[in-house]
């Protein structure tokens, strides 16, 4: 793995990216990633 898929998992861990398990498989809540940053972005 690359450094860029390091860091993505590091904030998945520390819940900075919104994830689920399925599983073994984790899935990241796209729609609720989303919806934080366009908040942060003030939209």
């Amino acid at each position: 793995m690359g450094d860029d898929e390091q860091i993505v998992w590091g904030w998945i861990r520390s819940g900075y990216i919104p994830r689920y398990k399925i599983g073994t498989h984790v899935m990241v809540n796209v729609a609720l990633l989303n919806r934080r940053l366009l908040e942060q972005e003030g939209f």
